[in-house]
């Protein structure tokens, strides 16, 4: 017996994490896939029937009823954290506009640019800017790919077409030297805040003072003796079950989440972690090795070095 007529669940397995790159691609992108793959046939008739890539968009998002349903399984708010979290928008937090914040020029260094200062006193455990959040500029894993491409066409044409590469370079610029990067969606991508919040600079040794509360053991200075390729990529396969609440409200955990870790005086700089930014595990001990020339004074950050051409 089919039960055609009765509801359908589907579970899709994927052979690793990355592969959610391809679960959350684009409408379009789908539309080209099924072009590409399909093979015609020879009635003319659709391959497929009730199915194109507007369908497959439907199935990346749960509905709301499926989040509903996934958040009555228990009161106990430890074993579904999300739907505490998330829903209710981290009501253990305090949460402040950006008046509480102000530009200036960082104190982490002479060529350091940029950097936020406190107007007020603030509360540990304050979120600030929040509201803004949701006006980010998003660079997903597809299109974060092929501007790195467009990057290196424009390298090897340089001198043919010198002002393409002027132009992509300030895109690329902007991204990576403003942006933080996660592989929340499989593999690397990148959201650049919209407002001042993206002018914080990084706390040196394990001084920051604005990031999320999970403990990161290693900074720019001991990475290379605590950090193992191994280690992050186990960290991510023991990712938490499949949660609908976290798959509806992807674009909110890319920009929510950090918080003060203690409470900040008025004047005094915030900071946070530039390794949590690194996204792609492959490319975290880069990162760090980066950070601590930038810590002592051998390099610049890449905005400064844009600024000063």
């Amino acid at each position: 017996m089919s039960h055609f007529y009765m509801p359908w669940s589907y579970l899709v397995a994927l052979k690793d994490y990355k592969s959610r790159a391809r679960w959350h691609m684009t409408a379009p992108e789908l539309q080209i896939e099924l072009q590409q793959r399909l093979h015609r046939t020879k009635s003319g008739e659709p391959v497929l029937r009730y199915f194109d890539a507007a369908t497959m968009i439907s199935y990346q998002l749960p509905s709301r009823a499926q989040e509903t349903t996934y958040c009555r399984q228990t009161t106990d708010l430890e074993i579904l954290p999300d739907c505490d979290d998330i829903l209710k928008f981290y009501p253990n937090y305090t949460h402040l506009p950006l008046e509480y914040l102000r530009v200036g020029k960082s104190g982490v260094g002479k060529r350091a640019g940029r950097g936020l200062f406190a107007t007020r006193n603030i509360p540990s455990y304050a979120t600030l800017g929040t509201e803004k959040g949701v006006h980010c500029f998003k660079f997903p894993p597809s299109t974060w790919s092929v501007l790195n491409s467009l990057v290196e066409w424009s390298d090897r044409n340089s001198d043919e077409f010198p002002f393409v590469k002027t132009e992509i370079d300030k895109l690329h610029t902007y991204a990576n030297g403003y942006g933080t990067g996660a592989i929340l969606m499989g593999e690397e991508h990148l959201t650049v805040e919209s407002s001042i919040l993206l002018f914080m600079n990084h706390g040196c040794n394990g001084t920051y003072n604005f990031a999320d509360d999970d403990v990161r053991p290693f900074t720019e200075t001991n990475a290379e003796s605590l950090y193992t390729k191994d280690s992050s990529m186990a960290f991510i396969n023991k990712a938490p079950p499949f949660s609908p609440v976290l798959e509806r409200h992807l674009g909110k955990q890319l920009m929510y989440g950090d918080l003060t870790l203690r409470e900040i005086n008025e004047g005094e700089e915030l900071l946070t972690d530039y390794l949590a930014f690194a996204g792609d595990p492959d490319d975290l001990m880069t990162d760090a090795l980066e950070l601590r020339k930038w810590c002592t004074g051998e390099s610049i950050g890449e905005i400064t070095a844009y600024e000063e051409k």
